[in-house]
C-alpha cells in the first residue's frame, strides 16, 4: 500500500510542483494524480518508485515507507473528493 498522506508531505516540502516533479519523473500528471487518489491503478510501478524517489530525493528507509507501507489509514485525499 502506498502511503499516500507521507508522499504529498514529501512533494510539498521539496518546493516543486507536481508537474515539475512528474515531468523530471517521467510520469504524466494524470497517472501520478490516480496513482494518490485510489484510481484504477492504485499502487505505483517500479518505474515510478525509481523516478520520483531519485527526483524527490528520497533514501531507501523513505521509498520503504511511503511506496511499501503495511498500515495506512485511509487517505485524506479520498475524504477530499
Amino acid at each position: 500500500m502506498v502511503d499516500v498522506d507521507r508522499l504529498m508531505q514529501i512533494v510539498k516540502d521539496s518546493g516543486m510542483k507536481i508537474c515539475a516533479i512528474c515531468d523530471k519523473a517521467g510520469i504524466e500528471r494524470r497517472v501520478f494524480y490516480n496513482r494518490t487518489t485510489g484510481g484504477k491503478s492504485y499502487l505505483f510501478n517500479v518505474g515510478e518508485i525509481e523516478g520520483l524517489a531519485k527526483v524527490l530525493n528520497m533514501d531507501n528507509t523513505t521509498i520503504l515507507e511511503v511506496f511499501f507501507a503495511q498500515n495506512v489509514k485511509k487517505n485524506k485525499l479520498k475524504e477530499r473528493r
